[in-house]
């Protein structure tokens, strides 16, 4: 935490907390992700090592020819959304909450999530993600108590007796009860369409989300004008000083 001058502040989470000589109830290096402060620190390490201007100074990216970023956009799913009129200091903690619980969301419905990032352009924001698979198994098996656990029995027999999401099931196994469910989604894009209203995101993100402003990519969607500086700098992965 660095502090110009000894004030009450509350508590951060952020990587890297510089209190708001003003306001010291504000974080001003609350948009600086763990990753960026990273490369900071990589950075300084390979300064020390062997100084140069193309550390203050480094080339602009060069985009990737198109053909080139195609191969590589299979298995990603995206989300485009409105960017909200909110100031860069806002904004961005609210787009790194929005990804995390997006996330959070579809690994809570069987969606894993091997990477996921935001971007944000002059006119939107993108969540990027990217899932182990695309389309999961159309059921799945979901544990119940234990036999002598008669009352939570009871209880579980009583719920999925009769539904009409039961494969298979109720049945025992090995001294505890189970049953098979049909998934309501089996597709990461279908999940999100349907349910992204319906995630806790950022504040202003969430009251764009909720008025409709947004649209789910397919992997053949995510070649933009606005997204190619982004994924020529994910497909190289060069730091800014190696270009």
């Amino acid at each position: 935490m660095i502090k110009l001058r000894e004030v009450p502040s509350p508590p951060f989470n952020d990587p890297l907390v510089f209190i708001d000589p003003v306001d010291p109830s504000r974080n001003v290096a609350s948009a600086v992700s763990e990753e960026k402060l990273e490369i900071f620190k990589r950075a300084c390490k390979e300064y020390l090592e062997k100084p140069s201007e193309k550390f203050f100074f480094p080339k602009a990216v060069k985009p990737l020819p198109d053909d080139e970023i195609e191969k590589h956009l299979e298995g990603f799913v995206g989300i485009e959304i409105e960017k909200p009129d909110v100031i860069p200091d806002n904004l961005y903690p609210q787009a790194k909450k929005s990804l995390r619980r997006i996330i959070k969301s579809c690994e809570e419905n069987d969606f894993e999530i091997e990477d996921g990032r935001f971007v944000v352009t002059e006119k939107k924001i993108y969540i990027i993600l990217k899932p182990k698979e695309m389309e999961i198994e159309e059921t799945y098996i979901h544990r119940g108590p234990p036999a002598k656990e008669k009352k939570h029995v009871e209880a579980f027999l009583k719920k999925w007796k009769g539904s009409k999401d039961v494969v298979k099931g109720p049945y025992l196994k090995d001294g505890r009860w189970y049953v098979e469910v049909k998934r309501r989604f089996t597709r990461l894009n279908e999940f999100l369409a349907e349910n992204l209203k319906k995630i806790s995101l950022g504040k202003d993100i969430e009251k764009v989300v909720k008025e409709g402003k947004f649209a789910i990519l397919t992997s053949k969607d995510l070649l933009r004008d606005d997204l190619r500086i982004f994924w020529t700098e994910y497909i190289e992965k060069k730091m800014p000083w190696e270009r």
